[in-house]
């Protein structure tokens, strides 16, 4: 290390220190002010330096933080369920959770956070994550990936056909229904229609109806592709966009919204081999927060068909509303916590069980779901409201469902793995344009991933987005190689 070097790694630490110090000053000082639980502050901030960690170790060590690395939005994610949300729910005092106070479960709750956060990195950044990510990628991947000019009419083919099956099959989903297509891509402004998703009797007169009303997902990755193949006529992807932004927008789908809005985004800083910087980073996220809020406020008046008589105003405060309530899914790991082993079992791998069984149609399998045990019932002591209202749990509380803090060590561990792999996916293979695509794609999907913890609706949403992006990379490529 040369003294100029030792100069910017000694300024990185000292400013590092520094915020940190202001940091952990800021929050005590307000907890103070507002007569906020010291005790719990104490764990708050301590999962706050536990997920700092990758931040500050690579401004310490690069004089800069790549936040296009999947640990950092993945922390960051943790940060905004588990520190932020419930720090402003402490400082407005919204501590009950469909009437229960959860919050005396905070500094356990917090805790195994952490620990799960420590396996993810040390699953991350160890030399068996990274070495058998590596060997992974060069055995299954780099011969399936090439950058082949006279793939991108194949490419471009391939899109349109996948956007193409995308709206018919979705089109022959409301149709089964008695839903209306102009309808769901107007937010029910036009030919609105209460018909959104079917009943048990659609289910078994038509085994796949749920199948073709996930169909409309295609067209995500089918608009990325073209976006990276389409060069001259990105303006035309335009109405693209906007159909799929309205329709996911009608069936309450908002993190489409998120994958369809930081995919594009994502892939453009990959391209020109740039790094977001801070102002661009808090712009991105103000934008998110105010359509995750907006779509949030007016869903029901969408779902409900009174759109057009919608007269009331929307206002940050609706906005903070809707986004606090999504993001205060804290509370059911907290529920989890308390009741779950005190006076229910765990699952001990039930809802993997269950995603093996998901793909398989309700009319060949009418007792699916059925004789397996309430999950929703058990987190929430018995109280059947917040299961019935759709209330979700994060995935970190799916690992605690099934085995308690021996599946958080485990899973975040191998989830960490995970990750690595994704990130030297990109840094092996990121001259090519499909891997650029299936990157950006998997980065965004991973906020889903971390704020919905069901492993049969994980799976569902990333076969219809993200694997037929990776079924089109190979089946361009294949062809390509055919053609030789």
């Amino acid at each position: 290390m040369t003294a100029n070097d030792y100069k910017k790694t000694m300024f990185y630490l000292v400013l590092a220190l520094t915020v940190l110090f202001i940091y952990t000053f800021f929050t005590y000082l307000i907890s103070y002010i507002y007569n906020i639980n010291l005790f719990y502050v104490t764990f708050l901030n301590f999962l706050s330096y536990t997920l700092f960690v990758p931040f500050i170790a690579s401004l310490i060590k690069n004089g800069r933080v790549n936040v296009l690395e999947p640990i950092y939005i993945v922390n960051g994610t943790f940060y905004l369920y588990f520190v932020f949300q419930p720090s402003m729910d402490l400082l407005f005092n919204n501590r009950y959770f469909f009437g229960v106070d959860y919050f005396s479960q905070l500094p356990m709750a917090t805790t195994y956070v952490a620990i799960g956060i420590i396996m993810l990195m040390i699953g991350y950044y160890s030399n068996f994550g990274v070495s058998i990510s590596r060997r992974i990628i060069k055995k299954f991947f780099i011969k399936n990936t090439n950058n082949n000019p006279n793939s991108k009419i194949k490419s471009f083919n391939y899109a349109i056909f996948l956007s193409i099956i995308s709206f018919v099959g979705f089109y022959y989903y409301l149709k089964t229904i008695g839903g209306s297509f102009i309808g769901t891509i107007t937010l029910n402004i036009i030919s609105g229609s209460h018909h959104l998703y079917p009943t048990l009797n659609d289910q078994f007169s038509n085994p796949f109806v749920n199948y073709f009303g996930s169909m409309y997902l295609f067209s995500v990755g089918g608009f990325m592709i073209l976006y990276a193949f389409q060069k001259r006529w990105r303006l035309l992807l335009i109405p693209l966009f906007l159909i799929i932004f309205a329709l996911s927008s009608t069936m309450g789908a908002r993190f489409v919204l998120i994958i369809l809005i930081l995919s594009p985004i994502i892939y453009e800083y990959i391209k020109r081999n740039k790094v977001p910087k801070l102002t661009h980073i808090v712009t991105i996220i103000l934008i998110l927060f105010l359509i995750f809020g907006i779509i949030g406020a007016l869903r029901v008046s969408i779902q409900s068909n009174k759109i057009s008589h919608y007269n009331s105003s929307i206002n940050l405060h609706d906005i903070w509303l809707e986004f606090s309530y999504d993001a205060g899914i804290y509370n059911t790991f907290y529920a989890m916590i308390k009741n779950i082993p005190k006076n229910y079992n765990f699952v001990y791998g039930y809802t993997y069980l269950a995603a093996l069984i998901q793909p398989i149609p309700r009319a060949l399998l009418p007792n699916k779901g059925s004789g397996g045990p309430s999950i929703g019932l058990n987190i929430f002591d018995g109280n059947p409201i917040p299961a019935e209202s759709g209330v979700a749990y994060p995935m970190i509380g799916d690992f605690y469902v099934n085995f308690g803090i021996i599946g958080i060590v485990i899973f975040m561990f191998v989830f960490g793995i995970s990750l690595r792999l994704l990130w030297e996916y990109l840094r092996l293979l990121g001259k090519s344009n499909w891997t650029k695509i299936i990157f950006a794609i998997s980065l965004s999907y991973l906020i889903q991933f971390i704020s919905r913890g069901s492993p049969s609706q994980i799976l569902t949403q990333w076969f219809f987005i993200v694997f037929p992006v990776i079924f089109g990379q190979w089946l361009t490529n294949r062809f390509s190689l055919r053609s030789k």
